[in-house]
């Protein structure tokens, strides 16, 4: 155990950025059943090149990005079928692959970390990658029946996708925020102060949530509710590599400008498939 523990400690963030573990887990049949539980699905709006790497931007985070990780860290949905010879990586935080055997479960699901060089690291040698870009922070404010995004300052994948010319891709997960009750937690509260210690200490969280009852325990209230998930994958938004450094004052601006087309892209994509996937077609998109 202590040569394990060492290995993890020396080599575990090699690993976790590579990309090049095999990745069988991804066809475990336990997923189809999670994916058959709520029911879960993937709808393709638009062809992708193989040939070309994407940033897959998934929204909402919701409690545990349930939506995210049954549709690119396994092939439950039919991700391969739908985009063949595109290969994504799903990201996840550091930490997570210097905690023992988790370690190893993540990287036979072809998962890596979510350090930038990472991410510039995969998408340079034109593989494809998945980022939650709202993060734990966003998690606290999945609530049943809104859709918060943390977005609007958040502009790292951008500049990933200009420092590579990778293509950004949205993806709406319908139904993620509602397959758990939550209760959201003032920030100036002493639990609201805990959780955001947390989120700034860790990167991780504690949402308020609960869900339905787990086997023989009706009191661990951890099983989410079977909700309709439907995972849908706009159209790429192509990006031209940028050359220049972009923490200059030009750098800015196109940051700012791709973000802005990102936006209205993903909002776009909101519009036309809302009245089908949401039970109430007037719920309000927010950016915040």
């Amino acid at each position: 155990m202590m040569i394990y523990l060492l290995h993890i400690y020396l080599f575990g963030r090699k690993a976790a950025s590579s990309g090049s573990w095999p990745a069988p887990l991804k066809r475990l049949s336990v997923w189809k059943w999670m994916r058959d539980y709520f029911p879960a699905q993937m709808i393709r709006t638009a062809d992708l090149d193989p040939s070309r790497p994407y940033l897959f931007a998934v929204h909402p985070h919701g409690i545990l990005a349930q939506g995210a990780w049954l549709g690119f860290a396994t092939d439950a949905t039919s991700f391969p079928q739908l985009y063949p010879g595109v290969n994504p990586h799903f990201l996840t935080l550091t930490p997570h692959f210097r905690t023992p055997f988790l370690r190893e479960f993540l990287l036979l699901h072809g998962v890596c970390d979510s350090a930038k060089e990472t991410c510039v690291g995969l998408l340079a040698r034109g593989q494809s990658i998945v980022l939650t870009v709202g993060g734990a922070r966003e998690s606290l404010y999945a609530k049943p029946g809104t859709v918060n995004l943390v977005l609007e300052r958040r502009k790292g994948f951008v500049k990933v996708a200009l420092e590579t010319g990778a293509s950004l891709v949205p993806v709406i997960s319908f139904g993620e925020n509602d397959v758990y009750d939550t209760v959201l937690t003032d920030p100036a509260s002493v639990w609201g102060r805990i959780q955001r210690y947390f989120l700034t200490v860790w990167g991780v969280t504690l949402p308020d949530f609960k869900g339905r009852g787990i086997f023989f325990m009706p009191f661990v209230k951890m099983q989410p509710y079977a909700v309709p998930m439907n995972i849908v994958v706009g159209a790429p938004l192509h990006v031209q590599k940028f050359e220049g450094d972009i923490e200059s004052k030009e750098g800015k601006l196109l940051v700012d400008s791709v973000h802005s087309q990102y936006k209205k892209a993903l909002l776009d994509l909101w519009e036309v498939h809302k009245a089908r996937f949401l039970a109430n077609p007037e719920t309000e998109l927010r950016f915040i």
